[in-house]
């Protein structure tokens, strides 16, 4: 008897099968661990962080074709986005050796929602890369916000970048009715260095000082 005719299910079936196989193991090995939550806690937490991965790889999908973009989104048990980030670096123009760019970014932290748009240029100068930003910083919740500017040079074995940071806007209502707050002043220097005669090994120093009593940046 002749064969019925091959309809092309079959490598989709068996790349189902597979992805299917892949997740079993995946929440297998998930479910050995000790971490205190029953079989069905662990299933959802697991259904979860499959959702956000497979959100967060479409996110970078679609934003991609623009920029580079990285997004990282994180629900807990709860519901919680604590920790999800999101961040898109856009070249506005770049002729290599002169980059004009804007950057995107979020971050979901403990206090809140906080936002930073930037723009900067790049260009080149001998060996060096040399560039310089600023940088608009907001944490929605509490309504405060911050402005920044920034320098830095790449060279092949040494990297460094300073940051000076001032506050926009003014006092906020703080936790409680005594308490007032917002972005505190100061500034940040970082150097990275790769030793020249063992390019494996990386060195890194930073300083930073900021002003004014009580200083929590974004809660930090």
């Amino acid at each position: 008897p002749e064969s019925l005719p091959d309809l092309g299910l079959a490598p989709q079936v068996d790349d189902d099968a597979k992805h299917f196989a892949e997740m079993a193991k995946k929440f297998g090995e998930a479910s050995m661990s000790d971490n205190g939550l029953t079989t069905s806690e662990q299933a959802r937490v697991f259904a979860i962080g499959k959702l956000g991965n497979e959100v967060s790889h479409q996110l970078e999908n679609w934003l991609s074709p623009w920029g580079n973009a990285n997004v990282d989104l994180l629900v807990d048990k709860e519901g919680n986005f604590t920790g999800s980030k999101g961040s898109w670096f856009v070249p506005l123009q770049d002729n290599g050796d002169y980059l004009t760019w804007n950057q995107y970014s979020v971050t979901q932290r403990d206090t809140g929602l906080v936002g930073n748009i930037g723009l900067g240029q790049r260009w080149r100068m001998g060996s060096w890369l040399l560039g310089y930003n600023s940088f608009y910083d907001k944490a929605l919740d509490d309504r405060m916000a911050r402005g920044s500017v920034g320098a830095e040079a790449w060279g092949e074995s040494l990297r460094l970048s300073a940051n000076y940071y001032q506050p926009l806007g003014g006092w906020q209502q703080g936790s409680s009715l005594t308490q007032q707050q917002r972005m505190a002043s100061g500034y940040d220097v970082t150097a990275q260095a790769r030793l020249p005669f063992y390019q494996h090994i990386n060195t890194s120093v930073s300083v930073e000082q900021y002003f004014g009593d009580s200083v929590d940046l974004f809660h930090s």
